[in-house]
């Protein structure tokens, strides 16, 4: 445990006692202390905090981050960049009360704790109850470069920490099940444990919000109407296929089928009657990859994404 003050560097903290508490001193109406804790690797769960001595009113805040900013123990939290946006909470203390669990679950590879405005010496003890999906996991992988299996075993945590309820695309930052990282993620827990009921959750969760004009959004369920992405709509479509392919069940297909139909007379209407190309739709979010891609226009990749779902469409339904 090491202690960041502004310009002295950092200090090695004194050492929790063998039952884990912290000794707080007192600081003051104002003053406050931060503690920064590092997880060993990201971890997703409810933090609990326990204190003793407390006589009411002191805060204690919690903040999840999951890097540190370079050459300093401070993590890195950036406002204006919504990337590096971090979850946090905060507790008033009671003096009648020993604990609290927070409801809302947090991730993070580091943990800062500060407590602000002791009047005293209080003591207070941190603990984390992990929550995540139950996958069971059956795949292994191993061999004699151990970086692999490190990679490997990294990969794995990072799909269990990105699994609750749904696929969420970072669990220490929005936890939004966007579907374009959804389908990598049903991938991964296939290899994993070959578990489908997440996949299919999202698959319904996706189709029972849409525009009208018959698309998808781009994560379920929002409020956020700039989150309408018509190629993240072909993916749900190509997600019935992947359902399929693992489980040998077409009733996602079978169940959905007006919502295959309105997605698919959108790219009707947003096709080119004569080359047959797609035409980008200003009004929504083209994502088609991070990486610098024409997005206006008949985009090519648009064109293949929407030929890709119209073969595995097409298998879907043979079999169905």
């Amino acid at each position: 445990t090491h202690r960041w003050e502004e310009g002295l560097g950092h200090e090695t903290a004194p050492d929790l006692d063998s039952s884990g508490w912290i000794e707080i001193g007192a600081s003051g109406e104002g003053g406050f202390q931060s503690f920064l804790f590092d997880l060993g690797k990201v971890r997703l769960g409810a933090p609990i905090i326990e204190y003793s001595k407390a006589e009411g009113g002191e805060c204690v805040d919690l903040l999840l981050t999951e890097i540190l900013e370079e050459g300093r123990l401070c993590p890195l939290v950036d406002t204006e960049n919504h990337c590096f946006v971090a979850l946090a909470c905060r507790a008033i203390l009671d003096k009648e009360i020993d604990s609290h669990e927070f409801y809302h679950l947090l991730a993070g590879r580091y943990l800062v704790v500060t407590v602000r405005g002791t009047r005293a010496k209080m003591k207070i003890r941190l603990a984390f109850r992990p929550v995540g999906y139950p996958f069971e996991v059956k795949g292994r992988f191993c061999c004699e470069d151990p970086v692999l299996n490190q990679i490997w075993e990294a990969c794995a945590h990072t799909q269990s920490i990105c699994a609750m309820d749904a696929y969420v695309d970072t669990p220490w930052r929005e936890q939004a099940q966007w579907w374009g990282d959804a389908r990598v993620q049903s991938w991964n827990s296939f290899a994993l444990s070959g578990d489908a009921r997440l996949l299919r959750r999202g698959i319904h969760s996706i189709a029972q919000q849409t525009t009208p004009d018959g698309l998808t959004f781009g994560h379920a369920p929002t409020m956020a109407h700039n989150c309408v992405l018509p190629d993240f709509s072909l993916i749900w479509l190509i997600t019935l296929w992947d359902y399929y392919w693992q489980t040998g069940s077409v009733e996602p297909f079978l169940t959905h089928r007006d919502r295959i139909d309105s997605i698919l007379e959108y790219f009707r209407g947003a096709s080119d009657g004569g080359e047959g190309l797609v035409r980008a739709d200003s009004r929504y979010w083209l994502f088609l990859d991070w990486t610098d891609l024409p997005r206006t226009g008949r985009p090519a990749l648009l064109s293949l994404w929407l030929v890709e779902a119209l073969e595995k469409l097409g298998e879907v339904a043979a079999a169905a």
